[in-house]
């Protein structure tokens, strides 16, 4: 190379050097799929407040129309049984996490001094003191705060059980609802606590003991004694209105107190509603779960709200509007329960399991109470439901989802395989479920060959759309929670949970654990890219195979987050999606990653695809994220080489971290001329790396400035046919 042309390459290199700036666009949700489960809801101010059953908070400025996420700040796993007001500070009651408060409508949080292991589930206020009651077996009673949640004592005189599941202020009292002793009563002032049940329903059981009289082994005599136990049903929800006390039980339906809780009658007639989560009171109505009964001596009458059936587990009123919070999101009546419409724009609360990608349609398969599958044809600027004939018989969890042509095969939490002859607008049910008792859980494509991997049952094969199934041969008995699938010609590959690798060399007919180079027993997803096999561990990272999945080492260079859950490729870019928030990115097989995260806040990563144009990010409660593929590769820094798939010209990669020596991946594909050299400004070679014919694989060099001094400098790298200039600052 002469001095002319290093100078012009150099000048344009430093240009585009000194004008590049570090704060690259950031990942960007889409616009759902929206809906989530729904735990708890409230208002303050001007706002309504939407709690859910995986953590977050989201908010409404227009009475549900529209919702923010306003979750900053609060811990990633977490489960809010309880969202409260008191005067213009939101409170988050977060099971066997803690309390938290927002003073400001969801924009900061601050977690309150109580213990975290108390499986927190209620809160009320009254008089100035902040009470929280500790239920769900913990039994730990009620705790009380008088300066605001700075310091905490426990309040529980009186208390015949502690396992506490609602609480609620009525003037100068307090009600208490327990899990199986019904309702306690206390003067805020005193705090010593008595039951107050008189007219709630009561279970007895009796319970036989046997003892034995006297040392002589020969002459021994049985005692029976009888204890007698008495129950009533779990207080789920307790409900102030005016000088009317209203609780919901749990099978027990809905009583009333008048008199402050001393004397309490069941309300409504007829069948009482079951499993209720809530009450809530607007006018002569009263809501109950998925019921409502209009004036005394009415029947409770069962409302469809949005499909959810009695899956409701908290009800607000606003303004004459009814909401509630489902399994399905947040749905609201203006006609006082007649008619109800999910209002879930910007809830974006949906675990998704699986993406596809076909043309421009984005195919998104939701799990963990999940609603099938939703498509969008616009790059996620809306998502519509895809799913007659999927979601027949109510919930649909997807484990995963797998495309050939047209074609959709999903493996569901229920019933047989689910399969789409036209890209997911009709679905049909294979004849025959092969494992009746389990769910599958992933697939994988050879031909017309279908194999099913199983949660405990191992593996079976179907050559007819799951008409027919073969269980899978020898060894399958003990191969239990398979995660993931990815086969090469007859070879297949199946991660699982708990025991590490299984592999089959006979197109599943028979499988083997494979042992050697894996050093993590979690495995949660692979993949196949340019031939080398890929497998994401939960504790461990990544590790690649070049032999067919027989050996595996580490390919955790650049890889900073170890749990990873997705892959993604095509011929020159393998994608890798971790839990919180990592997105890695490598264009050398692997042999180096750099994070391309960058506005996924802690989300974890459950699926990834991605076209020439978009990467799209399916996570963990969060819904679907995309971001340009281009921002992806510049925000992760890395510049690649010509890649000719086609001919499978070699890979090149320069890797430069300041303050870290230079480095430099190569993967040849066949046997090849390497040549490694460095420039300065004058064109004088700095130093000579490589120069010399290296075998296929991958191969790395590294360059330390060690003394050469502040600068500017170039490097070139040859490999076959592939030619990668790239300058690099190195400072002082």
């Amino acid at each position: 190379m002469n001095k002319a042309t290093v100078n012009r390459l150099l000048i344009t290199m430093i240009s585009v050097f000194l004008i590049a700036s570090l704060a690259g666009a950031e990942w960007e949700q889409t616009n759902g799929p929206f809906f989530g489960w729904v735990s708890s809801l409230t208002e303050c101010g001007s706002y309504i407040f939407a709690g859910t059953h995986n953590g977050q908070v989201f908010r409404s400025a227009d009475k549900g129309t529209t919702w923010k996420n306003v979750s900053a700040g609060l811990p990633s796993k977490m489960e809010i049984s309880k969202l409260a007001t008191d005067s213009q500070t939101v409170y988050a009651v977060a099971i066997d996490i803690g309390l938290f408060a927002s003073r400001d409508y969801g924009e900061h949080w601050t977690a309150l001094d109580l213990a975290t292991n108390l499986r927190l589930g209620s809160i009320a206020f009254g008089k100035g003191i902040i009470f929280v009651g500790s239920g769900y077996w913990m039994e730990q009673g009620i705790y009380c705060s008088t300066n605001g949640g700075v310091d905490w004592a426990r309040c529980n005189s009186g208390l015949k059980q502690t396992d506490i599941t609602s609480l609620a202020v009525s003037g100068e009292t307090v009600f208490a609802g327990t899990a199986d002793s019904g309702m306690f009563r206390s003067n805020i002032d005193s705090l010593r606590w008595r039951a107050v049940n008189n007219g709630l329903p009561v279970d007895t059981s009796w319970e036989i003991i046997l003892d034995t009289i006297g040392e002589n082994p020969d002459t021994v005599t049985v005692k029976a004694d009888t204890i007698r136990h008495t129950r009533i049903s779990t207080i789920t929800d307790i409900e102030v209105a005016g000088t009317t006390i209203y609780i919901a039980t749990w099978s027990k339906g809905v009583f009333k107190s008048t008199d402050n809780g001393e004397n309490w009658t069941y309300v409504g007639t007829g069948q009482r509603p079951p499993n209720l989560s809530a009450c809530c009171v607007n006018g002569n109505t009263i809501f109950a779960g998925a019921y409502r009964l209009t004036g005394d001596g009415q029947e409770w009458e069962a409302m469809d709200i949005n499909g959810s059936s009695g899956n409701t587990f908290d009800i607000l009123v606003s303004d004459e509007a009814v909401f509630a919070g489902t399994w399905k999101g947040i749905c609201r009546s203006t006609d006082n329960g007649e008619t109800w419409a999910a209002i879930n724009n910007g809830f974006a609360n949906t675990t998704v399991t699986s993406l596809l990608l076909r043309g421009d349609a984005v195919f998104a398969a939701t799990g963990e109470i999940g609603y099938g599958v939703f498509v969008s044809r616009n790059h996620g600027e809306t998502w519509m439901a895809s799913n007659n004939g999927l979601t027949t018989n109510g919930i649909v969890e997807i484990h995963s989802m797998v495309m050939s042509g047209a074609t959709i095969f999903a493996t569901t939490n229920t019933g047989p395989l689910a399969y789409s002859l036209d890209e997911g607008k009709n679905w049909s049910r294979a004849k025959m479920d092969p494992f009746p008792t389990t769910d599958l859980t992933c697939l994988v494509l050879i031909d017309t060959m279908i194999i099913a991997g199983s949660m405990s049952k191992g593996f079976a094969i179907s050559t007819d759309t799951g008409s027919t199934w073969t269980v899978s041969g020898s060894g399958q008995g003990s191969i239990s929670s398979i995660n993931s699938m990815v086969a090469k010609d007859g070879i297949i590959l199946g991660a699982t949970t708990w025991s590490g690798m299984v592999r089959s060399t006979d197109t599943g007919k028979t499988w083997t654990y494979v042992k050697e180079g894996l050093t993590d027993d979690k495995l949660n997803t692979l993949a196949l890219h340019n031939g080398i096999f890929f497998a994401g561990s939960s504790d461990s990272g990544v590790f690649c195979s070049n032999d067919d999945g027989a050996t595996w080492t580490p390919a955790n260079n650049g890889m900073t987050k170890r749990r990873v859950r997705s892959f993604a490729t095509n011929n020159s870019t393998l994608l890798a999606g971790c839990d919180g928030g990592g997105v890695f990115i490598s264009l050398d097989d692997g042999m180096h990653w750099h994070e391309a995260g960058t506005g996924l806040m802690n989300n974890n990563i459950t699926s990834l695809v991605f076209n020439e144009s978009t990467v799209y990010a399916g996570t963990e409660n969060r819904s679907v994220w995309r971001r340009p593929l281009s921002e992806l590769m510049d925000a992760a820094g890395v510049k690649s080489g010509r890649i000719n798939s086609r001919h499978r010209e070699a890979i090149v990669t320069v890797i430069h971290n300041p303050g870290q020596p230079l480095s430099i991946g190569i993967r040849l594909y066949r046997n090849d001329k390497v040549l490694i050299n460095l420039y300065d400004l004058a064109g004088r070679m700095v130093a000579s790396l490589v120069e010399k014919d290296l075998p296929a694989g991958n191969h790395h060099f590294f360059w330390n400035a060690g003394l050469t001094s502040t600068g500017c400098y170039l490097v070139e790298a040859r490999a076959g046919k592939t030619v990668l200039m790239k300058s690099i600052p190195v400072f002082r």
